[in-house]
């Protein structure tokens, strides 16, 4: 078994189990990337090298109750980060988008 990441593949199905509940439609591809992106930055990584060990990993991820607060928090943390990164760009490009009547000057030089 090659080296896999465990930690990729618990936040990955806690971020699914918040979405359903949050019922979250903003969040679609590269928005679900960039959480993930965002958690797996923040959380103590874990690579597991056997089957055996992902099992005992898996297992243990589901007993430790503080792990799993801490990867919801920085999911929380995440998405309100990416839902207001991606509002104030679309508020700021729509008052940078010239009319049609407006022209750029030229740079001479």
């Amino acid at each position: 078994m090659p080296l896999t990441t465990l930690m990729k593949d618990i936040v990955i199905n806690i971020l699914d189990e918040v979405l359903k509940k949050e019922n979250l439609k903003n969040i679609n591809g590269n928005g679900r990337d960039d959480v993930i992106a965002y958690v797996l930055n923040r959380v103590q990584p874990r690579y597991v090298t056997s089957e055996r060990g992902l099992l005992y990993g898996i297992l243990e991820s589901k007993y430790h109750v503080q792990q799993r607060v801490d990867i919801l928090f920085l999911i929380y943390e995440a998405i309100y980060q990416i839902l207001n990164r991606r509002e104030s760009n679309n508020a700021i490009m729509e008052t940078i988008t010239p009319d049609k009547n407006s022209y750029l000057p030229h740079i001479v030089g």
